[in-house]
Parts: C-alpha cells; structure tokens; sequence
C-alpha cells in the first residue's frame, strides 16, 4: 500500500476529530512508545542480567567448593601429626579416627558436587577438561591416602592388641609419616593444590567478568528506557505545540482564572467562556470544581475546628489519666512501705517466738499460721507493687552475672521442699549441656520459675512435676560479629509439666489476666490469681513469650523461650535464698540483728522501713535519691554515718549491683 495515501488518511483522520480525541491519539502514542521502549529494555536487561547472575552464583559456589575442599584436605594430611600425639589414648584414638572418616567423607562430597556442577553448567566453566581431570586426581588421590591411614589403623590396632610391642606406636606413626607412599601422596596433594589454585585464580577472573557483565547488563536497560523516554518527551512536545494553536485563547483565560483561584484563594471568581466545545466543557469543570472546594474548604474549616477541640478534650483526658494512673502507682507504692513495715515486724516477732522451747503445739500451731498468713499477705503486695509497676511501664531489668547451676540448685531446692509437702515427685531435667553462667535479672528469673512452679505444685494432687531446660546456640548476625560488644548469645527454653487437673481450653487466654482463678474456689483462695499475670508480663519484658498447652484432667505445660548472654566462667556466689539468715532478736528501735556467715562487719541500720526505701530506690536505678537519702540519714542520726557514706560513695559510681547487695544483707 502507498505510503502517501496512508499518510494522508492519517491527516484526514485527525483533521475530524475534536480535541479530545486529538490529544488522546497523542498521549496514547507517547505512552505505546515509552511502554514499548521500558518493556524492550526491561526484557533484554532482565535477560543479560540473569545470565550475568547465573554466572556469578555459579563462580561464588565453585569459589565456595574449592576453598572448602582444601580447608578439609588440608586437615585430612594433618591427621598423623595428631595419631602421634594421641597414639597412647584409645579414646582420643578413637576420636580421631572419626573425625578423619567424617572430613573424608566431606571431601567425597565436595568433589561430587563439583563434578555436578561441572556437568550442569559446562558453558560457565572455565578449562572444563582440566577440572575434570583434576577432580578425578582428586578423588584418586584421596583414596589412596584414605587407604594408607587406614593401614596404619590396622597396624596401630594390631601393635596395641599385642602382648609383646615390637615397635612404640609413635615410631610407627613416624615411619608411615617418612614412607615414600605417604611422601608420594603429599607431593600429589600439593601438585594438586598448586593447580587448584590456578583454577581458583581462573574463577576469580570469571567472578570479575560477571561482575562486569552484570554492570553492562543494567546500564544496555538503562539506555534503552532513557532513548524512550526521551522520545515519548519528544512526541508530548510536539503534540503540544500543535494544540496550543487551536485552544490557545480559552486555555489563557481558563489559566488566569485557575492562577488567581490558587495564588490569591479567590473562590468567587468564575471562567466566563460560553463556547460548547471541549474548552468550554474545561471552563465549566472549572466552575463547578471552584464551588466544590469554596465547599470543602468551609466544612475542613468546620472539621479543623471540631478536631482541635477533640484533641483539647483528649489531652486533658490523658492528663488526667497519667495523673490518675501515677497517684495509683505512687499509693500502692508508698503503702506497700507502710504494709510491709508492720508485717515484717509481725513476720519477725513470730519467728523470733518460733525458737521458744517452752510452747506448746496450740502455740505452735497459731504462729505457724501467723507466718503463713504474713508470708501470704506479703506475697500479695510485693505481687500488686509489681503488676503496678509493669502497668506503669516502671519495672526495669537488672541483669547481672548467674551461676547458672547454683542458681538452679537453689530453685530445686524450694521446690522440692514444696512438693514433698503434698507427697508430689519433684524432677529437674537439664535436656542439653548448659552453660556454666549467663547474664539476666536473676531476681525476676527466680520469680518466673518459682511461680510456675508453685501454681504446678498447688493444682496437682498426684504424680509430678517436671522442670525442664534445654539450650541451643542463636544464630548471629554479621553485625552483632562485628561489634565491639558481642555477646555470645543462647536461646534457653524453660518447661514446666505437670500431672494435674489441667485447665479447659477455653479458659487458657483467662489464666494471664490479673486477678483470674478458673480453679476450684478451695485453690482459688490460696493464690492472689498475679502470678501467672506477672510472670507473662516479665517473660514479654526479656524478649520471650509464656506460652501454655493443657487439657482437663491430663495435666499442664507452661513453656518461654529467651535468648541470654552466656560466660564460660563466672563466680560462684551465695544466692539470697541459700544465704542461712536467721533473725536471733531485736536491739532497741533502730536496727534488727541477724546472723549472716557471709557478713563479717555490721553496721547500724535505719528502721526497717527506711531499708525498703533504698532497696526499692536501688531496684529503679535511682543513683540521685539514693544520694538524698543518704544525706538525710546522717542528718537523722550520726550512728547511721557509715552506712550513708557507704552509700553515697556506691551511688556516685552508679554501682547498682553493689547498692542492691549491700541493701540485701540487712532485709528479711
């Protein structure tokens, strides 16, 4: 067909067609050639770029292969060196020898995956034939040295087997080192390597042909976007100059009116154009379009108004709420102070009575229930203090060194105590190897185990309860390897099992809300129904997730995973549980009087509430009241001066550990 004669239908075409459709066969011919252009480029980038890649992950396995199997050959040829050392040691003999099959069998490995690799991707490798040789040299090589060790297994075996040695089991070590078939082998395991290395050099070069490609590839999808993009410019700019001469004029004027709406917010203005064209059509769109937002403008005017009191009522309410939730916290705070002062007094008194030879068992049996029911009571508000600080986002962490078999050993203990008790088994599993310290708030550590624990005791009448701890190792991050303050960390998974009622399904997500029993009322009312509330919220705090399976009747597991620091040393202390403190009497109003073998010096102290004081202080990290603390001690009385310099100096060196130790020695 002629050209001319479609070139011409073409104008025909065009010459009929309104505006609109004008500017419509524009920009559909501007967005065909930059969808062509971007589709071309994209698809040949795409293509070279996945052969470059295929390359390069080709070159970086076989980078990886080869620099593993000389790592393992190079421990292979080291193997007689380390018989000689352990020639008088059947376990270490042993060992070595499966080290040596399993390095052997990795090496077997790695030349398969080579041959593999070669035979999948031969277009990609580099002097096939040779690295096919030199794979099966490998191979050979490998074998016979194999064999040559296991004939010196054999000998070793038969020598000390024998009742009359002939010959030291190193001499003969030494001799198969000095033989000329192992001399042989070396001399071909190095040949080998020498030319491994030359491969490896060839891959290296090919790694940077990649690399180059890879580079091309994206700049050849670049160039091509940009040429079309630069024609759809060059097509839009033409197609422009060719309306702008039919709608110059109405456009003008619809230009101004939309200038003065937008610069000067003028919404009053309209665009006086009367034609019915396309332009006329815009002119009208604008119109109502400049009603439409002298509209919104109004109600957004409105709304701004009514979010702006909104958020006034909003902040006063949350003022208050902060106000509220702080007066809670300081309240339940200031009177576990006041509660717990008495109840220790209470809870000493009655211990002191304890030791009286002369009482009877009715006596007995009414201070026993007097502890019972202080221990009890003092439970329940250290158990409110800490649901109020953790709702109060408050409560904070304090890890410190654990030796973490003494810390366990503690824990068993208790809760041994416990089960025996309700003539329950108590068992401790340690399912892997545990490290011998780590690094965690041993404090609420305890807490969370010794109130699984307990609720595992309480709501089993028969059978067991298990404690189970296993340790695996966390993978590490390329960043965490590289800081300066790595750690080496370990996910520790703590179990408990036990053999009781269980609970209802429907009932699991009920259990860790504060204050919730789904028990039976006789063990709803030995429990405050915080412990598993605290114990969830404290497990959340140290990055884990206290998670329950149960079912009636077949009993409960409780479960949390948490990833911890771990020491390969650590000192073993006393824990605050197996520190034998006994309180033996009182002196006078200002200090009570314990016997503690780990406290040689005693200092006078303040009365026993102004002691919880500081600890609590302490425990927040509040090195700046504990200092005005001190002071005012000292100004309370002179004989409490050693105790306050004590502090002082401790808080100036943000000691905590130190303040909270110290604090520790002189509190029931």
């Amino acid at each position: 067909m002629d050209i001319a004669k479609i070139t011409k239908k073409i104008r025909q075409k065009l010459a009929s067609s309104n505006i609109e459709r004008k500017i419509g066969y524009g920009y559909a011919l501007t967005i065909g050639i930059a969808a062509i252009g971007t589709t071309i480029g994209l698809f040949i980038g795409e293509y070279y770029q996945t052969q470059a890649q295929q390359k390069l992950i080709l070159v970086d396995q076989n980078q990886d292969l080869i620099q593993e199997l000389q790592n393992h050959v190079l421990i292979l040829r080291f193997h007689p060196q380390q018989l000689i050392t352990v020639a008088d040691n059947s376990i270490w003999l042993q060992y070595e020898k499966d080290k040596f099959h399993a390095n052997n069998a990795r090496i077997n490995t790695i030349l398969s995956e080579l041959n593999v690799l070669i035979h999948n991707n031969p277009k990609y490798i580099v002097d096939i034939k040779d690295y096919q040789t030199l794979v099966r040299e490998y191979e050979q090589t490998v074998e016979d040295y194999f064999q040559l060790i296991e004939s010196l297994w054999k000998e070793m075996d038969s020598l000390n087997s024998s009742t009359s040695k002939t010959l030291p089991t190193k001499e003969l070590v030494l001799e198969t080192i000095q033989s000329n078939r192992n001399s042989s082998s070396e001399i071909k395991f190095e040949r080998l390597s020498e030319k491994l290395i030359s491969i490896a050099n060839l891959i290296e070069i090919q790694d940077d042909e990649a690399n180059q490609q890879l580079i091309q590839a994206d700049l050849l999808k670049q160039k091509i976007i940009i040429i079309s993009m630069l024609l759809s410019v060059a097509i839009a700019v033409l197609l422009a100059q060719y309306t702008s001469k039919a709608i110059a004029s109405p456009i003008q004027e619809v230009t101004r009116v939309a200038e003065k709406v937008t610069r000067q917010s003028d919404f009053e203005i309209q665009a006086q154009i009367n034609t019915q064209d396309e332009v006329g059509l815009l002119a009208e769109a604008l119109n109502q379009l400049i009603a439409q937002v002298k509209n919104l403008l109004a109600e957004r005017e409105a709304e701004v108004m009514r979010q702006k009191q909104q958020s006034e009522e909003l902040q006063e309410a949350k003022e208050a709420a902060d106000a509220a939730n702080r007066a809670k916290s300081e309240f339940i705070a200031n009177m576990s102070h006041e509660l717990r002062t008495p109840l220790n007094g209470i809870l000493g008194y009655a211990q002191i009575l304890s030791r009286d030879c002369t009482l009877n068992s009715r006596q007995r049996k009414g201070l026993k229930i007097i502890q019972d029911s202080g221990n009890h009571l003092l439970t329940l508000i250290n158990d409110i203090l800490d649901i109020s600080k953790i709702e109060a986002r408050k409560l904070e962490l304090f890890p410190q060194d654990i030796h973490l078999a003494t810390f366990l050993s503690g824990i068993e203990n208790i809760v041994r105590m416990r089960a025996m008790e309700k003539n329950l088994v108590f068992k401790y599993q340690a399912l892997t190897s545990l490290p011998t310290g780590i690094i965690a708030d041993e404090k609420r550590l305890r807490q969370i185990l010794l109130n699984l624990l307990s609720n595992a005791i309480k709501f089993t009448d028969l059978g067991q309860v298990t404690l189970k701890i296993s340790s695996r190792s966390r993978e590490i991050s390329l960043q965490e390897e590289e800081s300066s303050n790595f750690l080496n960390y370990q996910t520790f998974r703590f179990e408990v099992t036990d053999t009781g009622i269980g609970i209802d399904s429907q009932q699991l997500d009920e259990i860790f809300q504060a204050f919730e029993q789904v028990s039976d009322k006789k063990r709803q009312d030995e429990g405050t129904g915080l412990g598993l509330a605290i114990s969830k919220q404290l497990v959340e705090l140290m990055g884990g997730k206290l998670q329950v399976r149960s079912a009636l009747g077949q009993g409960s597991t409780f479960w949390f995973e948490i990833d911890l620091p771990v020491l390969a040393t650590v000192i073993k202390r006393e824990t605050r549980e197996n520190k034998q403190r006994q309180i033996v009497g009182y002196q006078g109003s200002r200090k009570l009087a314990t016997t503690e073998a780990s406290t040689a010096q005693t200092l006078i102290v303040p009365p026993l509430e102004e002691m919880e004081i500081l600890y609590e202080l302490a425990m927040l990290g509040s090195m700046k009241k504990i200092r005005e603390r001190a002071i005012y001690l000292e100004e309370l009385d002179e004989q409490y001066a050693p105790l306050a310099a004590q502090l002082k100096n401790l808080a100036q060196g943000f000691q905590e550990k130190a303040i909270v130790h110290l604090l520790e020695q002189y509190l029931p």
